[in-house]
C-alpha cells in the first residue's frame, strides 16, 4: 500500500507550486548528494532552491535537444550557458539574483555542484532526487516558472519505494558519466557576470545598440559611416517623423537613403515612397529602389512648381497620387536646396512646391527625407526654408495658466543652431576620411565593404584673367545703355545678365547685346522690358560694339588662351577635364574654340546653337555622352569606342550626375551663390577606385579695375568667396581659393575651414561642423568587433559631472531597444536625448572605473526598470537588461568607502 505523506502533503498531483512544496520538505534531509534531472536550468530557479542545498552535494543533469542538424554539439554547449546567463538578464530574474550567483559560484569552487549537459542524449527527464531515499518524477523544470508559477504533474517515490529510488539514481548516474561536464564553462560565465565592467564596454555596447541595423545583403551593404548615416536618420525618424540628411557629395546618400527606406520598409512602417528631385538622376533612383525591392515613384521637383497640370505629366501625376499619401509613406525630397527659397521674389507668395508640399504633409502624417550635400546659398534663410519641408514636430513651450505644448516648423538662428537641431544630420568627407580612413602613403583609404575607394588629395587653383574690351564696354555700362524702367526688382536684371555675360564670353555678351538692340522686337530675340534709353540711342551705341565682338578670333581672347594652356598640361598626363559656365551661349563658344584651338582633343558641350538662340542638346544625347565621358563612374565600361575628354555644361548637369572618372573641374564662369562651385565639385570629389589628386580651377576676372569699381562684378566675387566661407561652416569643405594655389588635406581638415592667404588653416580648429552623433559613431570603427564580442547584462560605474546619482539602462522590451535614465533621489525616470546620453556615457578604453558597490547597481537599475514598465504599462517579464551604468557624480570621492556603503536615499 502506498504511504501518504505525513506532513499533509499530497502524493501525486497536478496544480502549480506543489513541486516547490516538496523539495522544500526533502532537500533539507539529504545527508550526501541531491541529483536533479531537469530540461531547462534557470537562476532565478536555483535562488529558490538554495538555502535548502547549503552544504550539500548537488549534481544537475540538464538538456532538451532543440538544436538543429546543422548546429554542432560544441555549440549546444556554448549555448546552454547562454541561455543560463541570458535568462539572467530578465527583469523578472531580479531579486536576489546577484547573491544566488555568488553563492553558485562558492559552491563550484568548493567542488560541491556539478552541471552537465545531455542534450546529446536527447534528454527530456524532470528528476529530482534526494539521496537514494526520494525521488520526485515530475513535469517542472528547474525554474522559477516550473518551481512555483506553472502548473506542473508529480509523484514521490520515497520508503517504501527505495529499490525504485535507487534503480534511478543508478540511472541517472549513468547518464552524468555519458554527458558534457560544463561544471568550469558555467564558473567563468558566471564569475565573468558577477564582475563590473569597464564604462568603456558599456559606452560601445550602447553605440552598438543605436545602430542596430539588419542589413539586407541582396542590396547594396553600407559601409561603417554609412550605418551611422543610417542609424542617425531612422532615430530621428521616429522621433520627429523626418530627418534632413546633409553629406558631402560622394559619401552615398542615395544608397543610406535607399537602406533607410529599406529598413522602414521591412518593418512593416512604409508602404510606399514619393522621391521628389531633379530629373537627371531619376533612373538612378529607380535603379536604386528596384534593386532594393520598395514601390516607388519619382517626381521631377520643377513640375512641383508648375501653375497647370498641362504643363507638365510629373504635376499631373503628383495631384492624381496626392490623397493616397498617408502615414505609411516616405518623402523623399533629393537634392533639397533647389528649395533654398520658398519664394519666387522677396515680396512674391509662397512657391507652389511648398504650398503643395507642406499642405500634403501635414494632412498626411507621412514621413520625410530631406537629401542634399550644400544646404546654404546666401544666408539663413535657406536653411529656414528648407527645413519648412519637414513635419512641424518642433515643441515650443508657452506659459500661460497652464504649460502647453504645440507644434512648429523648425528653425535656426544660425548655422551652428542648425547643425544641432533634432531634425538634422550632417556628415562631411573631411571629418569621414580622419575617423573612417587609413592614411596610406598613397592616399586615404575607404572600405566599401570588399572594395577600397580613395578620398583624393584637392588642389585649388585661381585663374585670373583680364576682360576684353575693358575700357569701351565698362564706359557702355555707365553710359546707362542697359538699364531698364521696370520695378525696382527688375530695374538691374538687364545689367546684371550682361556683365554676367561680359565676364563669360564674347559670344555670351554678343547675345545680351543682340537683344538689347533688338528690344522692343521678336519673343525670344528681344527683352520684354522697357529701357530707360530709347532703342535707336542704343542701336547707336552698341552697334559698333557689336561689330567689333564679331571680328574677336579666338587666339584674342586671354581667357580662352589660359583655359587651353590648362587643357594641354592635363591632357598630357591624361587627365579629363569638366568645365562650367554659366551662359549656354559660352559652352557653344567653348566647343567650337577648343575644336579650333586644341583639335585633338575630344569635346563635348551639352548646348548648341540653332536659330538665332542657344539650346540645349537632346537628354538622349547628354546622357550617352555621359557614360563615353565617364564610362567607369556611369557603370559604362567597354560599351562604347568613342569617348570624350572634356565635358562642357552649364549648372544644368552640375547637380547629381556621375562625372568622377575626370580629376579636374574648370569654375570657367563664377556661380551666382556658394552651392554651385561645391555642387560642381562634387561631380568628381568621390571616393574613387585608385589615389589621386583632384584639381579645381577657378577663373576670376579682375577686382581691383578703376573701371570696373562701379560694376557688380568685383562685388560679385567678393560675395560669392563670402558666402563660400560661411557654407563651410557646415560642409567643411572649400572648393574655391582667394590664392593661386591651395591645398587641402581631407585627412586633417576636419573643421570649420577658413580661407585666409597663403595656405588654408585647417588644423587647430574645432569638430563642430558635423551632427553630434557622428563624433561617438566613429569610435566603433576600431572598435567594432570587440563591442559585438561584449557579453549581454553588464552593469557598470562612471564618475561624470553632474550633481546628482543617476542610473543609466539600456534593455530590450518585446526586441527592440529601449533607454532610460532613473533619479534614485526622486525615484523617477529623466527624459535625456540619445545626444545627451552618449555624451554622458562618452569615454576611452582605459577610463577608470568608479568604485560602487554592485548589488547597489542591481537593486536601482532594477528600480528604474520597474518604473519605465509602470510608465509604459509594460509587462516586467517581458524586459531583458542588456546593461546598466551608475552614474556618480564628482564631487563624491572615488575610495573604498563609497565601494562598501553608499548615500542612501
Amino acid at each position: 500500500m502506498r504511504q501518504v505523506i505525513t506532513n499533509a502533503l499530497p502524493r501525486s498531483w497536478f496544480d502549480s507550486k506543489t513541486i516547490y512544496k516538496h523539495i522544500q520538505y526533502y532537500f533539507p534531509k539529504c545527508q550526501s548528494k541531491i541529483r536533479i534531472a531537469t530540461g531547462y536550468f534557470t537562476i532565478n530557479g536555483w535562488d529558490l532552491i538554495r538555502d535548502v542545498v547549503k552544504g550539500k552535494y548537488v549534481d544537475l543533469l540538464v538538456g532538451i535537444n532543440e538544436r538543429s542538424k546543422r548546429q554542432d554539439e560544441g555549440y549546444a554547449q556554448r549555448l546552454l550557458i547562454q541561455e543560463i546567463t541570458k535568462d539572467l538578464a530578465t527583469a523578472s530574474s531580479a531579486g536576489n539574483r546577484r547573491q544566488a550567483v555568488a553563492e553558485l559560484v562558492e559552491k563550484i569552487r568548493r567542488g560541491e555542484f556539478r552541471l552537465v549537459d545531455a542534450r546529446a542524449m536527447k534528454h527530456h527527464a524532470k528528476l529530482y532526487l534526494v539521496d537514494c531515499k526520494v525521488a520526485i518524477v515530475t513535469s517542472a523544470n528547474l525554474t522559477k516558472h516550473g518551481l512555483t508559477e506553472q502548473v506542473e504533474a508529480g509523484d514521490i517515490l520515497a520508503q517504501n519505494d527505495e529499490d525504485e529510488v535507487v534503480k534511478l539514481v543508478k540511472k541517472f548516474e549513468g547518464y552524468f558519466a555519458e554527458a558534457v561536464d560544463l561544471t568550469q564553462r558555467l564558473l567563468k560565465a558566471l564569475e565573468d557576470w558577477l564582475k563590473l565592467a569597464s564604462p568603456w564596454d558599456i559606452y560601445l555596447k550602447t553605440l552598438l545598440a543605436f545602430e542596430d541595423l539588419e542589413i539586407d545583403n541582396r542590396y547594396t551593404p553600407p559601409t561603417n559611416y554609412q550605418r551611422a548615416m543610417i542609424a542617425e536618420a531612422l532615430q530621428k525618424i521616429s522621433d520627429h517623423s523626418g530627418v534632413m540628411l546633409v553629406a558631402s557629395t560622394g559619401l552615398g546618400k542615395t544608397v543610406v537613403a535607399t537602406h533607410i527606406a529599406l529598413k522602414l520598409f521591412r518593418a512593416d512602417e512604409l508602404l510606399y515612397v514619393l522621391i521628389i528631385g531633379p530629373k537627371l538622376v531619376k533612373r538612378q533612383w529607380e535603379s536604386e529602389f528596384m534593386d532594393a525591392g520598395i514601390p516607388q515613384t519619382y517626381i521631377g521637383c520643377q513640375a512641383l512648381d508648375k501653375e497647370e497640370p498641362s504643363y507638365d505629366y510629373n504635376l499631373e501625376y503628383f495631384l492624381e497620387i496626392e490623397e493616397k499619401i498617408n502615414k505609411q509613406w516616405l518623402i523623399i525630397i533629393d537634392e533639397c536646396h533647389l528649395f533654398r527659397n520658398c519664394h519666387d521674389s522677396a515680396e512674391g507668395p509662397k512657391r507652389r512646391s511648398f504650398q503643395r508640399l507642406i499642405s500634403r504633409i501635414e494632412k498626411s502624417g507621412c514621413k520625410v527625407l530631406l537629401l542634399t550635400g550644400s544646404p546654404y546659398s546666401k544666408d539663413i534663410r535657406n536653411l529656414n526654408h528648407q527645413l519648412l519641408l519637414l513635419p512641424h514636430t518642433a515643441e515650443i513651450e508657452t506659459l500661460s495658466y497652464e504649460r502647453n505644448k504645440k507644434n512648429f516648423n523648425w528653425h535656426t538662428d544660425s548655422i551652428k543652431g542648425f547643425i544641432n537641431l533634432p531634425v538634422v544630420s550632417q556628415l562631411t568627407t573631411p571629418y569621414v576620411a580622419q575617423q573612417y580612413g587609413k592614411k596610406l602613403e598613397t592616399g586615404i583609404l575607404i572600405e566599401f565593404g570588399q572594395q577600397k575607394r580613395y578620398i583624393p588629395l584637392v588642389k585649388l587653383y585661381r585663374v585670373n584673367f583680364h576682360l576684353f574690351m575693358e575700357s569701351e564696354i565698362s564706359q557702355v555700362f555707365r553710359d546707362g545703355c542697359f538699364t531698364v524702367k521696370d520695378p525696382p526688382e527688375s530695374r538691374k536684371f538687364i545689367e546684371t545678365q550682361a556683365e554676367v555675360a561680359w565676364a563669360s564670353s564674347p559670344w555670351a555678351l554678343r547675345e545680351i547685346i543682340k537683344k538689347v538692340i533688338n528690344t522692343p522686337g521678336k519673343p525670344n530675340l528681344s527683352y520684354d522690358f522697357e529701357f530707360k534709353m530709347s532703342q535707336s540711342q542704343r542701336r547707336e551705341i552698341l552697334q559698333p560694339l557689336l561689330s567689333r565682338l564679331n571680328k574677336i578670333q579666338f587666339p584674342d581672347d586671354q581667357k580662352l588662351a589660359s583655359l587651353c594652356k590648362i587643357l594641354q598640361e592635363v591632357h598630357s598626363i591624361n587627365k579629363k577635364v569638366i568645365i562650367f559656365c554659366e551662359r549656354r551661349a559660352t559652352v557653344a563658344y567653348l566647343v567650337k574654340a577648343i575644336n579650333a584651338l586644341v583639335d585633338h582633343l575630344r569635346v563635348f558641350g551639352t548646348i548648341k546653337q540653332g536659330k538665332g538662340q542657344y539650346v540645349s542638346m537632346s537628354d538622349r544625347d547628354i546622357f550617352q555622352a555621359i557614360k563615353k565621358f565617364a564610362p567607369v563612374a556611369n557603370r559604362a565600361e567597354g560599351k562604347y569606342e568613342e569617348t570624350y575628354e572634356v565635358f562642357i555644361s552649364t549648372d544644368a548637369y552640375g547637380v547629381g550626375i556621375n562625372l568622377q572618372d575626370a580629376p579636374v573641374v574648370i569654375n570657367y564662369d563664377l556661380a551666382w551663390t556658394a552651392i554651385e562651385p561645391t555642387q560642381r565639385a562634387g561631380r568628381v570629389l568621390r571616393p574613387w577606385i585608385e589615389p589621386r589628386t583632384v584639381d579645381l580651377y577657378t577663373f576670376v576676372p579682375p577686382l581691383e579695375s578703376d573701371a570696373l569699381r562701379d560694376l557688380g562684378i568685383a562685388k560679385r566675387y567678393s560675395n560669392l568667396t563670402n558666402r563660400h566661407s560661411q557654407s563651410q561652416e557646415i560642409m567643411e569643405l572649400p572648393v574655391l581659393s582667394i590664392n593661386e594655389k591651395e591645398e587641402v588635406n581631407f585627412f586633417k581638415n576636419t573643421s570649420k575651414v577658413t580661407i585666409q592667404s597663403g595656405v588654408l588653416d585647417l588644423e587647430a580648429l574645432v569638430d563642430d561642423s558635423v551632427s553630434p552623433f557622428y563624433h561617438h559613431a566613429s569610435k566603433l570603427y576600431n572598435n567594432r568587433d570587440y563591442a559585438r564580442n561584449i557579453r549581454d547584462d553588464i552593469i557598470s560605474a562612471k564618475i561624470y559631472s553632474g550633481q546628482t546619482i543617476l542610473i543609466y539602462v539600456l534593455f530590450k522590451y518585446k526586441d527592440e531597444y529601449k533607454w532610460t535614465f532613473y533619479n534614485p533621489k526622486s525615484k523617477s525616470l529623466q527624459n535625456k536625448s540619445r545626444n545627451q546620453l552618449l555624451d554622458l556615457l562618452q569615454c576611452e578604453e582605459n577610463t577608470e572605473l568608479a568604485l560602487v558597490n554592485a548589488d547597489e547597481i542591481e537593486e536601482l537599475s532594477y528600480a528604474c526598470i520597474k518604473e519605465w514598465c509602470k510608465q509604459n504599462d509594460a509587462a516586467f517579464d517581458d524586459v531583458v537588461r542588456e546593461c546598466a551604468m551608475y552614474l556618480k557624480p564628482a564631487r563624491k570621492s572615488n575610495n573604498y568607502d563609497d565601494f562598501e556603503s553608499l548615500a542612501r536615499y
